[in-house]
């Protein structure tokens, strides 16, 4: 079970003269793109941009597709006047993906630079959120405003990003299209992408959202629905429980999920099957995301408003991990400790006795590093490891443990 990360913000109520305040501080920004195919990062199902502030601060900015704006994030104990000029008079609501509210407010952040863009007078939206387990260091995300100034037309611009070799680019149409997949899609005023799917013969819209790292969520009601239609639709049903999920507002509280595995039809020839799909209960959206995206390079035309998918020739499908193979996760807490943070019911890991809270010391004698916790964590989710006779060795309460799974 993979710890996500869901950032799908939905429109919040603004007078109307903060809104008037807003655009007229934004029109001014100019953005300036790199024309070329420009390198980025995939770290943890997560494309990354690094990211340099006008104040000199550097950091990992997501991609995030299924987000209609970009955000910066910072510390809620932090003060602003060590970043940006406020926009906005007072603070407003905004809720994320799993229905947590959060707090946001625009900020003046002057010129911000990528090795993909520049931005100068910037006017972003920013968020208080402290997430511990966030071992890629986020320090916000670029949303599709960046592409879609415009709700239609030759302003926007066509997204070309190709998983195959980790690039991304900015074209001025559209290229051949010999082996590409147009997708039935909706696109409304904020740019989300909405894909018109098959779940298993049931007609359900998803976001395209690159922003979430696992592969399929659905709304509650639709899991269920799904569930009650067809028992044998869903199989390989898990009940997870911990720490399951991070989103907008940060690192979330225990919670559980259900999770099963079925059949995705994305349109015409271009049917996935055995994916993962999960949901908990307060899940208010419907979301395709990296895990699954990660297969395909993507071609996102902003102008006309179409999603393409094309088969990426440098996909395959990994081993399972050690985490995979014994039902729980472990994640690095503020990059101090590596802890099991979350675990299936019924699994290996389970019933030889490991807890949520284990400190792991190694596994198969490999040593977490007491510097860089989250680099052995990226280690061991890449390590291939036999199905059975893996050593863990875990710290709990001042006693050395040892498990074999």
């Amino acid at each position: 079970m993979k710890i996500i990360l869901m950032a799908i913000p939905f429109l919040i109520s603004l007078s109307a003269c903060r809104v008037a305040r807003i655009i007229n501080a934004s029109q001014d920004t100019i953005i300036l793109f790199n024309e070329e195919s420009i390198k980025f990062k995939l770290i943890n199902n997560q494309i990354i941009l690094t990211t340099k502030l006008s104040q000199g601060k550097e950091s990992n900015f997501l991609l995030d597709l299924g987000s209609p704006i970009s955000i910066i994030f910072i510390d809620s104990t932090a003060s602003l006047h060590s970043y940006g000029k406020s926009i906005s008079n007072k603070k407003q609501k905004a809720t994320s993906a799993d229905g947590k509210r959060l707090m946001r407010e625009y900020l003046d952040w002057g010129t911000i630079t990528t090795n993909w863009f520049k931005i100068e007078n910037s006017v972003l939206s920013t968020i208080y959120r402290n997430d511990p387990f966030d071992c890629n260091n986020l320090g916000g995300i670029w949303g599709a405003d960046i592409f879609a100034q415009d709700i239609k037309g030759k302003r926007n611009k066509v997204l070309l990003i190709k998983m195959q070799d980790s690039t991304v680019r900015i074209l001025d149409k559209l290229p051949p299209l010999e082996n590409w997949t147009k997708l039935n899609t909706r696109f409304n005023m904020l740019s989300h992408i909405k894909i018109l799917t098959s779940v298993n013969k049931n007609k359900t819209k998803i976001y395209f959202d690159t922003g979430f790292s696992g592969s399929l969520i659905l709304e509650n009601n639709i899991f269920r629905e799904v569930q009650s239609q067809d028992k044998d639709s869903l199989s390989n049903m898990q009940i997870v429980y911990g720490h399951i999920h991070s989103s907008l507002a940060g690192s979330s509280a225990p919670d559980t999920a259900y999770s099963g595995i079925m059949n995705l039809q994305l349109g015409p020839g271009l049917q996935i099957d055995s994916i993962q799909v999960i949901t908990t209960p307060n899940m208010i959206v419907n979301a395709m995301g990296m895990d699954l995206i990660k297969r395909f390079n993507i071609l996102v035309d902003y102008q006309k408003q179409n999603l393409y998918l094309q088969p990426n020739p440098a996909y395959f499908q990994s081993k399972k991990n050690i985490f995979q193979l014994s039902g729980f996760k472990a994640r690095s807490f503020e990059n101090k400790e590596l802890i099991v943070v979350n675990m299936v019911a019924g699994s290996p890991a389970e019933k030889v006795g490991l807890k949520i809270g284990d400190q792991i010391v190694s596994i198969n004698n490999i040593r977490v590093d007491e510097i860089n916790p989250c680099e052995t964590y990226r280690t061991f989710e890449e390590l291939s490891c036999e199905s059975t006779g893996n050593v863990i060795i875990v710290k709990r309460e001042g006693e050395i443990f040892k498990f074999i799974l």
